[in-house]
């Protein structure tokens, strides 16, 4: 990765998906919300961009995981500088 995208601050403050392992803060739930529209090709649906976290958003995370990543083990949860966010 070039340095001076590494000085750069993570696009989320807090991770977002399954309560009680994740702050879910309304602006992160936003930005996790927009990232997931913009693929919607691969997810294959609208995720409201209204800031609640959802058993629908968790799914999709979840999925995403699983699907895309090959997490063995999906957590649901999207932490700022984690290998879901990345992906």
């Amino acid at each position: 990765m070039d340095n001076s995208l590494r000085r750069l601050s993570p696009l989320l403050k807090s991770a977002v998906g399954t309560p009680g392992k994740a702050g879910n803060f309304q602006c992160d739930v936003i930005i996790v919300q927009y990232l997931f529209n913009l693929i919607k090709p691969i997810i294959q649906y609208d995720i409201p961009e209204d800031g609640i976290i959802s058993p629908t958003l968790i799914r999709t995370i979840s999925q995403f995981q699983s699907i895309h990543l090959r997490f063995q083990h999906p957590d649901g949860v999207i932490e700022p500088e984690g290998k879901t966010f990345r992906g």
